[in-house]
Formats: C-alpha cells, structure tokens, sequence
C-alpha cells in the first residue's frame, strides 16, 4: 500500500543518513589521526635536528669543564703539596717518587699525581667508591690500589654510612633529626664491616721514596698519621688533609695539628674550624710559609 511504501521509503532514508554520519566520523577521527601522527613526525624530527645542532657544543661545554676542574685542581692544596714535595731537598727533587692517596674517592688527585709522573698508592674503604676507582685505574701499573681504611692499627672496623660521607667515626656522618627524616630510607645512616690498614705496611715493599700524602677520611686523619711513623721517620713527605672539627671531634682536633708539628713539620693554617691543611718538613729548602697568600687553600 500507499502507506507502507512510504514507511519504506523513510526507514530507506534514515538508514542512508545513519550511515553517511558514521562515515564522516570515521573520515573525521581518519584525518585527526593521520594529523596527530604528522604532529608526531614533526616532533620528532625537530627534536633529532636539535640534537644533530647542538650534540657537538654540549660535547665541546663537558670537555671544557673537565679540563676546568682539573686546572683547579690543579692549583689546589694537593697540587702545591705536590710541587712543594719537588722543590724541597732530597731524593724527590730529582726524580718523582711515590704520591699516597687516602681517600681516593673518585681518583682526582690520583690523576693529577699520575699527570706529574708519580707512582700512587691509593687507599679507599668505601666499596661503591673503590669499585668506580678500580674501574678508573685497575689496569694502570702506576696505581697500587688497597681497598680498607687506613688506621694506625689493623684489624676491622666499622664504617659508618650516609648519603654524602663514610668515616670510622660516627659522630662525622651524624645529622641532625629533621635532616635524616627528610632523607628517603634507602639514603639514611648505614654500617658495614671494613678491613684496616697500616700506611706505613702499605709502603713496606717500595723502595721509591714518599715525596706526598694526601689524606680525606672524615675524621679519622689523627690514626692515619698514627700509623705513619716509618713514612714519618725515613721519607718526611709533604702532607695535605682536610682539618673539619666537626668531623674530627673536639680532642682530636686539638691533638692533630700538634702531633704532626711534633714530628718538624711547619703547617698552614694552624687554626680553622674547617680547612685543608699543607705542611712541609722542617728541612732545608722550600717551605709551606713561603707559599703566597693568594695560592693557600681553605674551604
């Protein structure tokens, strides 16, 4: 019938309607598509142009750096302690010797000791910054590496552990109680168990003389000294350590400087609160004082 057709004919239309929307929304989320994966291209394409651009001035920065810190470091303590070691008399102003490295951390003042043609014995007692050094150096016949912390007596010991610093003392790594809960667990104060060692066997079986040594142990430097009295007594080096009384403790730090004054040492400075400290043997030739102001150390 006449009304029956129509019904057809309407369904008919609607359906083409439905169908024809269906299709421009998939023609629409098509070109959004196909637009998003342009936007991803061109990103990506901008971001590759930006790394070819600008990969080589980056390289350039970091290099320049580097050689920055090394030219400080250079001119720092350790670098005067080893030129003084040269121009002092005796065997180390005619041939490099052995440079001691207590405290090797990251190996900075062993690479400048190795620059200037010693051989280096390093000590380090925590196992992360042994391990990075011994990657540094482990094939570098010029650098005897010991892992343990130099003391005056062997044996072990324990070292305490934070995020920033290791000592065998544990009032050097000791924070304050809102700092430590500010830290994330895995961050906050640890121990562990290290071997001990004597400079002074450590040196045993060399036959070069001990032109330098330069000792960072946080606190602990007074047993390190202790356990020098050969080195002390047949080579007389150079010494630069870091003098912290917070570190070192309030006995320590007053017993320190004296106890290597007691052995015919000249130190600068002889006071501070927190330094670095050189001292030169009381024999002829250069000495720490004559060192200019302007070239001193502290931090």
């Amino acid at each position: 019938s006449a009304r029956e057709s129509s019904r057809r004919v309407f369904l008919t239309l609607q359906f083409l309607n439905a169908y024809e929307g269906l299709y421009l929304r998939q023609g629409a989320w098509r070109v959004a598509r196909h637009q998003q994966q342009r936007a991803w291209a061109s990103t990506v394409t901008r971001s590759m142009s930006w790394l070819v651009t600008w990969s080589l001035p980056v390289c350039v920065l970091l290099c320049n750096i580097t050689q920055a810190r090394a030219r400080e470091t250079a001119e720092s303590g350790w670098g005067m302690a080893l030129e003084l070691s040269r121009s002092l008399e005796g065997p180390c102003s005619r041939a490099p010797g052995i440079a001691v490295d207590v405290g090797a951390r990251g190996g900075e003042e062993t690479a400048l000791a190795l620059h200037e043609g010693y051989r280096v014995v390093a000590v380090e007692c925590s196992a992360d910054a042994f391990r990075a050094f011994e990657r540094a150096y482990g094939t570098n016949e010029q650098v005897t590496m010991h892992y343990g912390c130099a003391s005056s007596q062997t044996g072990n010991a324990t070292l305490h552990l934070a995020s920033d610093s290791s000592s065998l003392r544990r009032a050097a790594v000791t924070t304050r109680r809102e700092e430590l809960r500010k830290r994330p667990k895995g961050n906050r104060r640890k121990s562990m168990t290290v071997p001990q060692l004597v400079v002074d066997q450590l040196l045993a079986p060399f036959h070069e003389p001990v032109c330098a040594v330069k000792v960072d142990v946080q606190g602990h430097e007074l047993s390190v000294f202790k356990g020098m009295e050969q080195t002390f007594a047949k080579h007389r080096p150079v010494l630069y350590f870091e003098h912290a009384i917070v570190n070192l403790g309030a006995e320590d730090a007053k017993e320190l400087i004296p106890f290597i004054r007691a052995k015919g040492y000249h130190c600068l400075p002889l006071h501070c609160d927190y330094c670095n400290v050189l001292c030169t043997p009381d024999r002829q030739g250069a000495r720490v004082d004559a060192v200019p102001a302007a070239r001193r150390v502290q931090r």
